[in-house]
């Protein structure tokens, strides 16, 4: 899909995160998530005037993003980052965590 799509992002489905634009449909069974990351970035960067002064009249805004990596059915990498409102991402993050499956830490690297 095109960067900027604005689509649907669905959770309720039990095994796998459905993202709906248009008569588009994915899905990313939660089993082929090798890991996802959650930040909130500023929206606009701005100099140290005009930081003080947007400051002094309001909170900056933050963009809440997720960032998805995982194979596809024919088990090539892929990532999908994903811009949610700040009202949707904590239930988001809330349902990742609960079904992405936990991957082993790899093996620490030392002498043999």
């Amino acid at each position: 899909m095109k960067e900027g799509t604005i689509g649907r992002l669905d959770v309720t489905v039990n095994q796998a995160l459905v993202y709906e634009h248009g008569e588009s449909r994915v899905e990313v069974p939660y089993a082929s998530i090798q890991r996802f990351q959650y930040s909130q970035r500023l929206a606009r960067r701005l100099g140290v005037a005009a930081t003080i002064a947007v400051v002094l009249v309001k909170h900056r805004q933050r963009r809440h993003v997720i960032e998805l990596y995982f194979q596809d059915g024919t088990g090539v990498n892929q990532v999908a980052m994903f811009e949610l409102s700040k009202e949707r991402a904590a239930p988001v993050v809330a349902v990742l965590t609960a079904r992405v499956p936990p991957r082993p830490a790899p093996a620490p690297k030392g002498k043999s």
